[in-house]
């Protein structure tokens, strides 16, 4: 999806990942909402 140049970077964080064991992988599914105030119209949701 394109948005006229806006750019948004999201990054996940796991907790205590120094403990896990080498190789391991985590599947995570989220969704991002972006509302506009003004004209809720306008407003989009990515992911699901």
């Amino acid at each position: 999806m394109y948005l006229n140049s806006f750019t948004e970077s999201m990054y996940l964080n796991v907790a205590d990942a120094s403990k896990l064991s080498s190789g391991w992988s985590r599947y995570a599914e989220f969704t991002l909402t972006i509302v506009n105030q003004f004209n809720s119209d306008k407003s989009i949701t990515i992911g699901d």
